[in-house]
């Protein structure tokens, strides 16, 4: 038995398709291999179409986060914002707008334009409140106004509308950004539809 699950582990890398090989494996053997069928850094051998997928997933959100945090990098060392930036991007959120001192979008990422529908073209330049109709709350704008006018972090929901003028919920969380002089100078707004 044991010599067995030693040549099936072995093989298991080699396999095309993980499925298949399972359904003809006894209760026993497949909870003695279970832990060799997840992916690993390095080479993922493609052991089933779902362990691949989540593996192929993980690594695609790694990889945008990496390439969003290089990007406001840059805007940093242009700027010289003294705040941690990996301490403000949070895990989960859609989009994410930097705007200028006077709330010009100055950059936009990809999930930006998924959520909303608008490339960055669109966006670059405007406010962020042309994404507003007439759903959104008076009382959520001047909520807005006043978090801005705090100088700290803060979140807020607030209806939103699309390039296709459906509108949508979104919970967005405004980080003001300091210079070495501790002047704000910018905003960076991660943004979440809720629902």
């Amino acid at each position: 038995m044991q010599m067995r699950t030693k040549a099936v582990n072995s093989r298991i890398t080699q396999l095309k398709s993980l499925d298949i090989f399972l359904s003809g494996v006894k209760d026993e053997e497949y909870q003695n291999m279970k832990h060799e069928m997840s992916p690993f850094d390095g080479f993922v051998p493609l052991l089933s179409q779902d362990f691949y997928a989540q593996s192929y997933e993980r690594r695609l959100e790694t990889f945008r986060l990496e390439s969003e945090f290089t990007a406001l990098k840059k805007w940093s060392e242009v700027n010289g914002w003294s705040a941690y930036l990996q301490s403000i991007l949070e895990p989960g959120y859609d989009a994410m707008v930097l705007t200028d001192e006077s709330q010009r979008i100055l950059w936009v990422n990809k999930g930006f334009t998924k959520m909303t529908g608008y490339p960055c073209k669109d966006a670059v330049g405007q406010r962020p409140n042309f994404l507003q109709g007439p759903a959104t709350s008076d009382l959520t704008r001047q909520s807005i106004r006043s978090g801005i006018k705090s100088g700290q972090p803060f979140t807020e929901v607030v209806v939103n509308y699309r390039k296709s003028a459906e509108p949508y919920k979104c919970s967005v969380t405004i980080h003001p950004l300091r210079n070495e002089r501790e002047e704000v100078t910018h905003y960076l707004a991660l943004e979440k539809e809720v629902a």
